[in-house]
């Protein structure tokens, strides 16, 4: 009997050590910054095929600013369409994605069109 509780106890340990997601390290010294998407005016626009998508606007985020030398975390994109009301190149489609940078690489985000909140 003794045994087979020490099978089950080493059996429910191993099986939640298996279920522990690996997380990304965050940066050191974190900053929050965010980017207010456009209709056609983003630096990444001419090369990115669909950015309508969330997972298409991440993308060419990333790939933008990794080209760059900077690396986002923590991204999310938050949608308040219902408060556009211009639909120049340059106006906000509403879609905005916050990441934490290095507080280091805050200037060359901040070159691209990133703001801090």
């Amino acid at each position: 009997m003794r045994n087979q509780i020490a099978l089950l106890l080493i059996l429910v340990a191993g099986a939640s050590a298996c279920d522990k997601e690996e997380t990304e390290p965050g940066p050191a010294n974190p900053v929050t910054v965010r980017y207010a998407q456009t209709n056609c005016a983003d630096p990444w626009a001419t090369t990115a095929p669909n950015t309508t998508t969330d997972e298409g606007f991440q993308q060419a985020v990333q790939q933008y600013v990794e080209q760059k030398g900077v690396k986002l975390y923590g991204i999310k994109i938050s949608n308040s369409a219902s408060q556009v009301t211009c639909r120049a190149c340059a106006c906000p489609t509403g879609k905005v994605l916050e990441a934490k940078v290095e507080a280091t690489e805050v200037a060359t985000v901040k070159q691209i069109g990133f703001k801090q909140p």
